[in-house]
């Protein structure tokens, strides 16, 4: 019967870590903002990108990124189309949808279109500058990131029409940037030459995009794995945040470890 107890508690133990640890699973992609260095000047230009880690079968990228424009100007405010297209689309045909700035708000959605494959992997989405107006501790973060997937059938003329749409679960990762010097003012920039309208099979989703307030970001530690604010660590419109099945893991591991070392003891 202590036999039978013990062989039950391992046996309920592993598949809770197997429940946590599919939970973990489903929130490795990453969507994230990086830059050479964290410690910033004003009055200079810094590089920042725009990029996707571990991601599967992505037809549209939909991104919102707010930022203070206070103490950062984002390069191409005026001149329009502040982002850079990447190298994660670059093997298939793609368009981009939105690029522009509105209100401390950079707006870039990027689309495959057809005949395209959905892309897997790792990449640059997109690159942009900035130039720090004042001292002080800022950040960029996602109000929206959305990576869309897209079912396909063929029709009877041999086009494809999309018969289905899918938000693919993923984690966005803020930058936060220390910046210092004297405050300056923004560089001089060119009015903006107005661009065609582009369209793709989801017929310009990012148009109708609203921001997220409750979306949660993530920074990421030095290792590279995402760490959670303390301050946004409640639930979103995405679901359960990784520090719930975390915790639940080691609370689990916490109880079995105790009744492992009961039973054992009543066994002698």
């Amino acid at each position: 019967m202590k036999s039978f107890s013990l062989r039950f508690v391992v046996l309920i133990g592993t598949f809770l870590l197997l429940g946590i640890s599919s939970s973990l699973a489903q929130n490795d992609a990453i969507i994230a903002l990086k830059a050479d260095s964290t410690a910033v000047q004003t009055g200079q230009y810094y590089p920042l990108t725009l990029y996707l880690q571990d991601v599967s079968e992505v037809w549209q990228i939909n991104a919102e990124i707010e930022y203070d424009p206070t103490l950062i100007y984002v390069v191409g405010t005026i001149s329009g189309s502040p982002m850079t297209a990447g190298d994660f689309f670059a093997e298939e045909p793609a368009i981009v949808i939105r690029n522009g700035i509105q209100a401390g708000k950079i707006t870039f959605t990027n689309s495959l279109v057809s005949p395209a494959t959905p892309k897997t992997g790792s990449g640059v989405v997109a690159t942009f500058q900035i130039y720090p107006l004042s001292a002080g501790t800022t950040q960029l973060r996602f109000t929206v990131a959305d990576l869309t997937k897209v079912t396909f059938t063929q029709t009877t003329d041999g086009k494809r029409e999309v018969t289905s749409t899918e938000d693919l679960p993923v984690l966005p990762a803020l930058l936060e940037l220390s910046i210092t010097g004297e405050t300056v003012p923004p560089p001089d920039e060119s009015t903006p030459t107005p661009e065609p309208t582009a369209t793709s099979e989801l017929g310009g989703r990012g148009e109708d995009a609203t921001a997220e307030p409750t979306l949660v970001n993530v920074t990421l530690a030095p290792d590279a794995l995402p760490t959670l604010i303390p301050e946004l660590a409640e639930e979103s419109d995405r679901g359960s945040l990784p520090i719930l099945p975390i915790a639940v893991g080691l609370l689990v591991i916490g109880i079995l470890g105790g009744l492992g070392l009961f039973v054992m003891s009543r066994r002698r």
